[in-house]
């Protein structure tokens, strides 16, 4: 077992980084994940500053034989965390969609081109940091809660399932095809189309990384 602390880099100021690295120490903590990063994939979010600031935190604990683990958000919570203040790139990116149609306030689908693209452009980064592990929230997931009616079924994801099942199938009755009774080829889809899409993107990610270290 490890004991792994988080730390928000907001905290690892160039006046806080010894007083921090020397409270992990004191209990004999074996790793940090040093979090709250923001929505790394927006373009110019990981400026040469941001970098640099988080590149030195990730130097001054592996001298101290400190494991690093960088702690990043993905596709969204739904709705804003306490303190989550960032604006949220609705125009750039494909939303989550509900069966009904709904989509929460925030939520990005994993099949998005851009997204993706995005995404593995601000990981492939964070790599080039040199952490030992980067570890995502568990955000990385399509429900939402009460944010919105299950999903996603989105254009890219109903196309998808269009084609795994060989019909089109208007939204007012996938419903009651996928969700009631038990189980049918609707359900195999769904199912299936959503692994793909989280699959994929995490795919990408993987990537991305291992064209940098791929020990991370």
């Amino acid at each position: 077992m490890k004991l792994s602390v988080p730390i928000s880099c907001t905290s690892l100021t160039k006046e806080d980084l010894p007083k921090i690295l020397t409270a992990v120490k004191a209990c004999k903590a074996d790793r940090v994940f040093i979090c709250r990063l923001g929505n790394i994939y927006l373009p110019g979010a990981l400026t040469d500053d941001t970098l640099r600031f988080l590149k030195n935190a990730v130097d001054t604990f592996h001298t101290e034989g400190i494991e690093v683990g960088l702690w990043i958000g993905t596709l969204g919570h739904g709705l804003p965390l306490v303190g989550d203040f960032e604006e949220f790139p609705k125009e750039r990116y494909t939303s989550l969609t509900g069966i009904l149609g709904d989509k929460p306030e925030q939520g990005l689908c994993p099949l998005d081109e851009t997204l993706r693209e995005d995404f593995a452009a601000a990981i492939t980064k964070l790599a080039r940091l040199g952490p030992d592990i980067i570890m995502t929230d568990d955000d990385l997931r399509i429900s939402r809660g009460t944010h919105y009616y299950f999903g996603c079924f989105c254009e890219k994801h109903l196309e998808l399932f269009y084609k795994e099942t060989g019909e089109r199938i208007p939204r007012e009755e996938l419903e009651k095809k996928i969700f009631a009774g038990g189980p049918n080829k609707y359900r195999d889809a769904y199912l299936k189309v959503t692994a793909q899409g989280l699959s994929g993107f995490v795919a990408r990610m993987r990537q991305a990384i291992d064209t940098v270290d791929s020990s991370i």
